[in-house]
C-alpha cells in the first residue's frame, strides 16, 4: 500500500506538473497570439496609410508636373511674346505720334484724346513687353555667380537710381562681396525698393531699411518699409505673373516685377516671402545660397 501510495503521489506530481507547464504554453502562446494579432493591425494601418501618402505623392506629382509644364509654356509664350510683339508696338507708337503732329490743331479736343490713348495704351504695353523680356532672360539665360561688391553695388543704386528719395532709404548690416549674377540681383533689390516707395500712404513719408543676416550656408536680405502692407492670403500670390492687387489708376506697374524677383531668387538657390512689418507696412525677405561660386 506504501509503495502504491509513493507511486501515486508520483504521477499526480507529473501530472500537476504537466498542467503546469501546458498552461504556461498556452498562456505564452495566448500572449503571442494577442501580440502577433496586435501586429498585424498596425502593419495594416501603416500599410494603409502608406498607400494613402504614396496616393497623395502621387497627386501631388502630376500637380508639380502641371505647374512645371504650365509655367514653361508661360515663359516660352513670354518669350515669343516680347520678341514677336515689339516691331508691330514700335509701329503704333511712332504712327500715332506722326500723326498727332501731322494734322496738328485741326482735331477736336475729343479727337486729340484719343490719340493720347492710344499712346498712352501702346506706352504701357511697351513697358509690359520691357519686364515679359526681362521674365524670360531670367529664365532661359545660363546662371552665371561672380563675386560683386554688393555694398557698393546698393550705395550706387540708391545714389542715382533713387536720388529723389535716397533720405528715406537706409542701409544696415550688407556684405560687402557676395557671389552672385551682378545685374539680377540688383534687380531684385530695384524692384523691391521701388515697390516699397510705390505702396506707401500719401500722408507719410516712406521709410525703407535694407538688412541682411549671414548664416553658413546663405544670406537672407530684408526690405522693410512702412507702407500699405499686403494681406496675409494674398501674399503667395503677389509672386504670380500678371497678379496685380491693386488696379493701374491705383498704382502703376505691369504685375510681373515680383514675378521676375522669384525667378531670380530661386536661381541663386534661395526662397521669398512676406512678413508684417511690426510698426506698419511689410518686410521682404529673400535669401541668396553662398555656394554658387
Amino acid at each position: 500500500m506504501f509503495i502504491v501510495q509513493i507511486k501515486l503521489t508520483g504521477f499526480n506530481n507529473i501530472e500537476n506538473h504537466f498542467i503546469e507547464e501546458s498552461l504556461i504554453i498556452i498562456g505564452l502562446l495566448s500572449g503571442l497570439f494577442i501580440v502577433g494579432f496586435n501586429y498585424f493591425v498596425v502593419v495594416f494601418r501603416y500599410q494603409n496609410k502608406l498607400e494613402e501618402n504614396e496616393q497623395l505623392l502621387h497627386n501631388k506629382n502630376k500637380e508639380l508636373n502641371n505647374y512645371i509644364d504650365s509655367n514653361l509654356q508661360l515663359e516660352n509664350f513670354a518669350h515669343l511674346a516680347s520678341h514677336e510683339l515689339k516691331t508691330p508696338l514700335r509701329n503704333i507708337l511712332n504712327f500715332s505720334k506722326l500723326l498727332s503732329k501731322k494734322i496738328g490743331s485741326n482735331i477736336s479736343v475729343q479727337e486729340k484724346e484719343m490719340l493720347g490713348i492710344i499712346e498712352n495704351q501702346a506706352l504701357e504695353m511697351d513697358e509690359l513687353i520691357k519686364d515679359l523680356f526681362e521674365l524670360s532672360t531670367v529664365s532661359n539665360e545660363p546662371m552665371q555667380a561672380n563675386k560683386i561688391e554688393l555694398d557698393l553695388i546698393l550705395n550706387n543704386m540708391i545714389k542715382f537710381d533713387f536720388f529723389e528719395n535716397k533720405s528715406n532709404i537706409k542701409i544696415l548690416h550688407i556684405p560687402k562681396e557676395i557671389f552672385a549674377n551682378r545685374s539680377h540681383i540688383k534687380e531684385v533689390f530695384k524692384n523691391l525698393i521701388s515697390n516699397a516707395l510705390k505702396f506707401v500712404s500719401p500722408d507719410r513719408d516712406a521709410e525703407i531699411v535694407i538688412d541682411c543676416q549671414e548664416s553658413n550656408q546663405e544670406y537672407q536680405f530684408s526690405i522693410k518699409d512702412n507702407g500699405i502692407g499686403i494681406c496675409e492670403t494674398k501674399r503667395d500670390k503677389v509672386f504670380l505673373i500678371f497678379k496685380r492687387l491693386h488696379t493701374r489708376t491705383d498704382f502703376e506697374g505691369t504685375g510681373i516685377g515680383l514675378a521676375i524677383c522669384k525667378k531670380i531668387v530661386e536661381r541663386h538657390l534661395g526662397k521669398i516671402w512676406i512678413e508684417d512689418n511690426p510698426q506698419g507696412g511689410t518686410i521682404f525677405k529673400f535669401t541668396i545660397a553662398k555656394n554658387l561660386a
